[in-house]
């Protein structure tokens, strides 16, 4: 989802930093919920939970926006020239080979 294409199949969440990202990826229009990014069973008993829960429920409209405006399936797309061509675009895309997940 972009400015200049702002439907499509993709509808995007940030949890994290992105700072892994291949560029074309922070082009994207995300629903951004970085701030909700918790583990542990506490952060059931928070705002920030509650807060989640109402940014989630306005994000499903743009999921079933998306879901609504897909196309029919087309066998194409399960053949390895489909599958792999958004891989070939980013063949000049420096990213890590390992990231390493942040861990408690």
């Amino acid at each position: 989802l972009t400015l200049q294409n702002p439907t499509g199949l993709i509808v995007p969440i940030k949890i994290f930093d992105g700072e892994h990202f291949p560029e074309y990826v922070n082009d994207l229009q995300m629903l951004n919920c970085i701030d909700f990014n918790r583990v542990g069973p506490g952060v059931k008993q928070t705002n920030l939970y509650i807060d989640l829960q109402g940014r989630l429920q306005a994000w499903v409209y743009d999921v079933a926006t998306a879901l609504n405006n897909a196309p029919a399936f087309d066998e194409e797309w399960i053949t390895e020239e489909w599958v792999e061509m958004p891989f070939t675009k980013m063949a000049n895309v420096n990213t890590p080979q390992i990231i390493n997940p942040p861990t408690l």
